[in-house]
């Protein structure tokens, strides 16, 4: 088995494939927001609010389904049965039938969200609700509202990992924070992050905070550092080495931590990154 990048540009209105093999480009208008299950690549358009599935191998469209305003994350359930859409226009979750397209359930959720995470239990569904400054905690099955985190500034993004819920927000004009929660409540530690708050990946031990370059944060503090220009608004792990997408300047880097190089993968001005692992 194998593994891939796929990036997402909805200015460029294409997906891009980066393998062993190279680059490979497919037009899709409006490409945004992505996720997968299984052979099932799943991408919401910007420019026409709908979501396509696609072949993850081949990247051809199969199907469309109505999404909603500006879809700017999508993940699917862990038995690939249900996708939630984050529609940041609409402050809204969507929930609907990956099979079908049909839409199961909605619920208000911040204010021009920007981030969401899903536990690895499939059970609890986490929102980073932008200009509410607080993080939502939802019962993935329902959507109701299990838990409400105020933030001392607008919501950036949300990540679960190692029994923990992470968020990142804006902490000044130009610096965030990250708040480590405890799955029962109540916070284990927070942590400064320099520049304007992007994205978050949680890896083991603690997690991946973007925003002017990434750092490695954990309860003991930074395990490193890599200061970069722009904002990395997106952010993976992914064979040792970490993903990432510059939001102002364009650009999907690949970095080496703790201090290896930083190598420029594509000039797309990605909305989104996917690792995907193809199956045998």
């Amino acid at each position: 088995m194998g593994g891939r990048l796929i990036a997402a540009d909805s200015a460029a209105g294409a997906l891009y494939s980066l393998g062993p093999a190279g680059v490979r480009r497919a037009p899709l208008p409006g490409a945004a927001a992505l996720c997968a299950h299984g052979a099932a690549l799943y991408c919401a358009s910007k420019r026409e609010d709908v979501i396509w599935r696609l072949d993850a191998r081949t990247l051809c469209p199969q199907a469309l389904f109505a999404g909603g305003p500006n879809v700017t994350r999508l993940i699917a359930s862990p038995g690939g049965e249900t996708l939630y859409a984050l529609c940041q226009d609409g402050d809204s979750v969507l929930a609907l039938c990956a099979r079908t397209g049909a839409p199961q359930m909605l619920a208000r959720a911040g204010q021009q969200p920007r981030g969401m995470a899903l536990d690895p239990t499939g059970r609890l569904l986490a929102v980073a609700g932008g200009g509410r400054c607080e993080a939502l905690v939802l019962d993935a099955r329902t959507l109701r509202l299990v838990r409400r985190v105020p933030l001392p500034g607008p919501a950036a993004d949300v990540a679960f990992g190692g029994g923990m819920l992470y968020a990142l927000h804006q902490a000044g004009e130009t610096a965030g924070r990250v708040v480590a929660l405890r799955a029962r409540g109540g916070m284990a530690w927070s942590a400064p992050v320099p520049g304007l708050p992007g994205g978050l990946c949680a890896v083991p031990g603690g997690v991946l905070a973007g925003a002017e370059g990434v750092a490695c944060l954990t309860r003991g503090g930074a395990l490193w550092r890599a200061p970069m220009e722009g904002l990395c608004e997106r952010v993976l792990a992914a064979q040792g080495r970490v993903l990432l997408s510059d939001a102002l300047l364009g650009g999907v880097y690949a970095l080496t931590p703790p201090r290896g190089g930083c190598e420029q993968l594509l000039p797309a001005q990605a909305d989104d990154l996917l690792w995907y692992t193809d199956a045998p």
